[in-house]
């Protein structure tokens, strides 16, 4: 289950994404130690042949076919703090769940990016979590003070603003990096924002990268825990074969490919309407890594669409990943849902407009409660 509540985060952000009309999205989610986004095109999700657990300086490597996530150490309970340079830093050490951030009042006493946001009136101390919970505002200002301002020349309201852009432009390039870094332009996605603090950051990391929409769900901390119910069932099938592109022997291609399907069928069964998808794994001469390139093996008839091929191609494996029919939600069985999913609907699409942070002369603004709205028990 290796990060699987991002990943449920990812797949809801696409299938939610395409019932607003938005198949290619970019889901972006922020908890309290790390921030994680992910690409989705034209509904599915981008896929990686491999993944680091403990990340990839230090992690170890598992092969597996998984979805392509990239995170940084920034999330709610990130700490601040000032390296031997008397530079200020934001992360990857997080305060965690216990003690947690300073305002918490449970024993922290690291000032975090939620401090920072209380400290901004980002997040509001006295109706966090619709009231129930009240945070401690003067803990956070006076150990950003001490620990953070003081040292640095800096205002607490300054040190505060320096916590949040820095954590900003760490999570804006994790963005990029699924986005800018792998050829998409991110101005043609929509920025699905989710996890307790994803909604708090989103828009200005839309608005660093020139995203045109935000979508932020109506429950975004339980946005993963919806993904990982809309998940599909899938089986990945891989066998080597390596082989210079243009000088295949398709007819051994095929007979790998009957070998495979046969191997799928034993697995899942006799079910119907079964989702086949065939790749390639090819690279050029000399590069180090495959690319997974899509082929086609029509349900009728003789025909198979390849690749085509180049004299400084070659094909290292032949994989097919098979996705059986499940049964979906009715969302018309729950009566505070509607019959389209409304619960899950965006309560919000802001444009990524304005400024970031707070300037000289900016206004507060009103909130909401959520006793005001109302519950679902």
């Amino acid at each position: 289950m290796m990060e699987s509540g991002p990943v449920g985060g990812i797949i809801a952000s696409a299938k939610v994404g395409l019932g607003l009309d938005f198949p290619n999205v970019i889901s972006f989610d922020m908890g309290g130690t790390t921030a994680k986004t992910s690409l989705v095109r034209d509904g599915e999700t981008t896929m990686s042949e491999g993944y680091h657990v403990g990340g990839y300086a230090n992690g170890d490597p598992v092969m597996l076919p998984v979805v392509d996530v990239v995170e940084v150490g920034a999330g709610g309970g990130s700490i601040a703090w000032i390296d031997e340079m008397g530079a200020l830093k934001v992360g990857p050490q997080s305060s965690g769940a216990d003690p947690g951030p300073i305002c918490y009042g449970q024993g922290g006493d690291e000032p975090t990016i939620t401090d920072a946001n209380v400290l901004l009136g980002r997040i509001g101390a006295t109706d966090f979590l619709g009231g129930e919970m009240e945070l401690d505002h003067d803990a956070a200002v006076r150990i950003i003070e001490e620990k953070l301002a003081k040292p640095l020349g800096l205002t607490t309201m300054e040190a505060a603003r320096a916590i949040v852009e820095i954590s900003l432009a760490k999570m804006s390039l994790a963005v990029r990096e699924v986005s800018v870094e792998k050829g998409y332009d991110p101005r043609d996605f929509a920025l699905f924002a989710s996890g307790g603090a994803g909604p708090l950051h989103a828009v200005a990391i839309a608005r660093d990268l020139h995203i045109p929409t935000v979508v932020i769900p109506r429950f975004p901390a339980h946005f993963s825990a919806l993904g990982m119910l809309m998940a599909d069932e899938r089986h990945d099938f891989t066998r080597t074969y390596f082989a210079p592109l243009n000088g295949l022997d398709f007819d051994l291609l095929m007979e790998i490919h009957k070998e495979t399907k046969g191997e799928a069928d034993k697995v899942i069964g006799d079910l119907p309407q079964i989702d086949y998808q065939i790749q390639l794994d090819l690279r050029y001469v000399g590069q180090e890594f495959t690319l997974s390139v899509p082929s086609m093996k029509p349900s009728s008839g003789p025909a198979t669409r390849w690749p085509s091929a180049r004299p400084s191609t070659i094909c290292m494996n032949c994989a097919m990943a098979i996705t059986p029919p499940m049964n979906r939600w009715n969302w018309s069985a729950f009566p505070w849902c509607g019959p389209t999913g409304s619960m899950w609907a965006p309560k919000a699409r802001a444009m990524a407009r304005g400024s970031r942070l707070p300037i000289p002369g900016w206004k507060d603004c009103s909130s909401i409660s959520s006793k005001s709205i109302g519950r679902v028990s």
